[in-house]
Formats: C-alpha cells, sequence, structure tokens
C-alpha cells in the first residue's frame, strides 16, 4: 500500500522552516496542547490535496501570497518576504511518497500543477479529513429546525465522491466532470447563456426549454439526482454497520427528501437545493419516537452516527490503488472514554489499519495515552508517535 514517507510544511500556518516530518512508511499519532501547530499538519494536508480539484490558479496562490488575496493567505505571520516586494515568503507544503520512484506532491505560489495531476486527485478522493468542527455540523441546528444534510454534503463529503461523467457546454467548451462537488457547483450556476432567439433586439439569456443547452444541463441535473439517490442507499446499507460496531443498535437512515432542480423565475433559473434528513424509526423500542435527533439525541450518538456516514463512504473506495490515508484531528474531544475507545477499535481494525495510513492528532493527553496503549495490546508496530 501506498503511504507517506515525509511531510515538509515550510512557512505555512503554525510551521517555520522546520525539519521534514517523517512518517517513514507508518501510522502517526500524535499529542499536543492547543496552540501547538498540530492542527497545521491536518490542514496542509487538507489543503495540499484540495488543491488538486481548483481549476483556478489563484485559488491555490491566495494560500501562499499577501498580494493575490491578503485575507486568504496561510503564511506563517513570522515568514521574511524575499527579496522584498517579491511576495515570496517561500511558503509551501511537500509530501513525499513511499512508492518506488516516489512521488511527490508539492504546492506553493509558484508551483500548482497539483490541479493536473491525476495521482493526487485520486488520493484526495480515495482519503478522508475529519475533525470535530464537521462532526458537529450534524447537530448545529436549533430545535426549531429539522436536521437537513444538505450543507453537510456540499461542504464536507462531495469533493471526496465521484458520480458517474456527465457534461456541460460552457462558452462553447464541453466539460466533462466526475467529482459530486464539481457538478453541483455547475448545477448551482444553472442553465448555460446563449443568444435570445426571435427577438427584435437579441440579448444574452439563459438556455431556453427546447434548447439543447437547456437539454444537456436538464441531463445533468438528472444524473446528479440519480447518483446521489444511489450514494443515500450505499450509506443506508453501510452506515448502520459501522453504528453497531460503535456500540448503538438503534437504526438510522438518510431519507432524500427533496432532490436538487431549479427554479424559474421572472428573469433566470435559480438553482433548488435537495434536503436531506436523518431518519430513525425506531428508538429505545419507541416507534417514530425522535423526530429532531439534534434536540433529542446526545452529542456522542450524533457524533456516531455522523462517523459511520463518514466511514460508509469512505468503505466504498477501499480498493482504490493510490496513496489513501484518514486524518483525525481531536475527533473524540465530545466523546467520554467508552466511546472513544469504541471509535479506536474500529480505526485499528484490520479492516482500516490495512487499508489506509491513519493519522491521529490530539489535544487531551489521556487519550493520547489511551490510544498507545491500545495500540501496544494490538501489537501494531507500524505506528510513530
Amino acid at each position: 500500500m501506498n503511504r507517506i514517507q515525509s511531510l515538509k510544511i515550510n512557512n505555512f500556518k503554525f510551521f517555520r522552516d522546520e525539519n521534514p516530518i517523517e512518517f517513514n512508511d507508518n501510522n502517526l499519532l500524535l499529542y499536543g496542547e492547543n496552540g501547538s501547530g498540530k492542527s497545521s499538519i491536518y490542514w496542509s494536508l487538507y489543503t495540499l490535496f484540495e488543491a488538486s480539484l481548483k481549476s483556478n490558479e489563484n485559488d491555490i496562490k491566495k494560500y501562499f501570497s499577501k498580494i493575490i488575496k491578503i485575507e486568504d493567505n496561510l503564511i506563517n505571520i513570522h515568514a521574511l518576504e524575499n527579496p522584498i516586494g517579491s511576495d515570496d515568503y517561500n511558503s509551501y507544503i511537500e509530501l513525499i511518497t513511499t512508492d518506488s520512484p516516489s512521488k511527490t506532491f508539492k504546492i506553493s505560489k509558484n508551483d500548482t500543477t497539483i490541479n493536473t495531476n491525476i495521482d493526487a486527485k485520486q488520493t484526495n478522493y480515495a482519503s478522508d479529513f475529519i475533525n470535530y468542527r464537521m462532526l458537529s455540523s450534524i447537530s448545529a441546528f436549533r430545535h426549531s429546525d429539522k436536521i437537513d444534510l444538505f450543507w453537510v454534503f456540499v461542504a464536507d463529503i462531495f469533493k471526496y465522491v465521484q458520480f458517474p461523467m456527465v457534461q456541460i457546454t460552457r462558452n462553447g467548451v464541453v466539460k466533462q466532470i466526475t467529482n459530486a462537488s464539481e457538478i453541483w457547483q455547475e448545477i448551482e450556476q444553472g442553465h448555460e447563456v446563449v443568444d435570445s432567439i426571435n427577438s427584435s433586439k437579441p440579448k444574452k439569456i439563459k438556455a431556453y426549454k427546447g434548447s439543447d443547452e437547456y437539454k444537456e444541463f436538464d441531463a445533468l441535473v438528472n444524473s446528479f439526482n440519480d447518483s446521489l439517490k444511489k450514494l443515500i442507499d450505499y450509506i443506508n446499507v453501510q452506515a448502520p454497520v459501522f453504528f453497531k460496531k460503535l456500540g448503538y443498535t438503534f437504526p438510522f437512515y438518510l431519507q432524500l427528501e427533496q432532490e436538487a432542480g431549479y427554479y424559474k423565475g421572472k428573469t433566470v433559473y435559480e438553482a433548488v437545493s435537495f434536503v436531506l434528513r436523518i431518519i430513525i424509526p425506531e428508538y429505545d423500542t419507541q416507534n417514530q419516537s425522535v423526530y429532531k435527533p439534534h434536540s433529542f439525541l446526545n452529542e456522542a450518538k450524533l457524533s456516531a452516527i455522523a462517523i459511520s456516514i463518514r466511514l460508509a463512504i469512505l468503505s466504498s473506495k477501499r480498493l482504490e490503488n493510490c496513496l489513501k490515508f484518514i486524518v483525525l484531528d481531536d475527533l473524540l474531544i465530545s466523546l467520554d472514554m467508552k466511546n472513544r475507545e469504541k471509535v479506536l477499535e474500529l480505526l485499528m481494525s484490520d479492516e482500516f489499519v490495512n487499508n489506509y495510513q491513519l493519522i491521529i492528532l490530539t489535544h487531551d493527553k489521556m487519550f493520547y495515552q489511551m490510544a498507545k496503549y491500545k495500540i501496544s495490546l494490538l501489537e501494531q508496530d507500524n505506528w510513530v508517535y
């Protein structure tokens, strides 16, 4: 299995000109107090591989530049510009793999070619990045609201999901795309702008019904909805398996309450978001007792549901032949020790340690010690601390 050999983080977030972090083919368990830089490891890996999805070079360069979009730069605040006026802070992220020959993935202001790197795109698709913020999004709703996982999927899941290829024409250029996040962006953009017909004063308008552009966009939306339904069906089969391994037996499933679409207003088409609910048909022998899970279930149970959904999606890509890893940053801070142990047992099972390189980051010294002890009991010698 392809793994990380080393990671060099230079003048990026917490890190200045430091020595590379040497993984040497191992999993990583890392403890650090708040403010010590451990989350910068998470965000460096996330930024590196998310950049593979960005078509606009400035969307990559902005992290390493104070000129392009100063509020978005992630340059270490103590890094010095050299030479003065160059906007060059020698800020970059570089990862080297254990492949033979090794592969190098790098991004900086002057190196944005990762967005054309098929291996990087495949790694981003086959890996996962999970932190407490992402897990808490499943409960970040007011009591008066129902849970709708639309933004959870758009923000945190679609970038790691591939759908069957769809086609869309923009400004005369045909685009073929498979990434769920990119397809949703096309739906948000709406129909192609074309020249009006049967008008004494031609102007640019959204594609009209009956046109090839309209039919092509309609086919894209329908394909997206079909693929989303299949993804939900897969989650509904696999997620309860992981949920049970985490110690919970009550059933839950996702339900697509409204498909994606578009609304014809007075002058423009507007994207209509899909609506995705969590349904708990039975809880503690009571039928239909939980209508608003975020108001009724405790944080441990909601976190277990979120983890189960993420691992279900990840399981569909287990056989991908590429660098695959799971980065977990303070994933379990909302859980008590009993629930943390269940999650650790699952992640350290053969199902995961044999298929992914695990990177576990925590500010909780007690959790760090517990995880290290669990690893010793399992006699796993492929870890660094």
